[in-house]
C-alpha cells in the first residue's frame, strides 16, 4: 500500500478543515508526532485510527483510498498531481492554473 499517498490525503483534508496537526491530535486523542508520522508516510495507522481520523475530518473512509491505485501504472507522476488537484477548492485550482500558465509562458519564451 502507498502509505505516503494516504498520509498526504489525510494532511490535505486536515488543512482543508483549517486544522493544525496539534488540533487534529487533540480532537482524535492521538499525539501530534503520530499525526506527523502518518502524514509523511512513516507510520501505518491501524484501521481503528483511520476510522477515527476520517470521522474527525468529516470524510468517508473511501475518500482516503479513492484514486490510490488509479494512476499507479502510469509512466510519469501526473497521477499524484491530478489526485491532489481534486482536493483543492476553486480558488486554489485557479491559483495553480495561473502558475502553470506562467511556467508554460516562460518555457516558450
Amino acid at each position: 500500500m502507498e502509505y505516503k499517498f494516504l498520509g498526504t490525503k489525510i494532511k490535505l483534508y486536515r488543512m482543508r478543515m483549517g486544522l493544525t496537526q496539534a488540533e487534529l491530535a487533540e480532537k482524535t486523542g492521538l499525539s501530534e508526532v503520530y499525526i506527523s508520522y502518518i502524514e509523511i508516510g512513516s507510520r501505518i495507522p491501524a484501521l481503528k485510527k483511520l476510522i477515527l481520523l476520517a470521522k474527525t475530518l468529516q470524510i468517508k473512509m473511501d475518500d482516503l483510498f479513492v484514486d490510490l491505485y488509479a494512476d499507479y501504472n502510469k509512466d510519469d507522476d501526473d497521477g499524484d498531481i491530478c489526485s491532489n488537484l481534486k482536493l483543492l477548492d476553486a480558488d486554489e485550482k485557479d491559483a495553480i492554473r495561473k502558475v502553470i500558465n506562467l511556467l508554460i509562458k516562460n518555457k516558450i519564451n
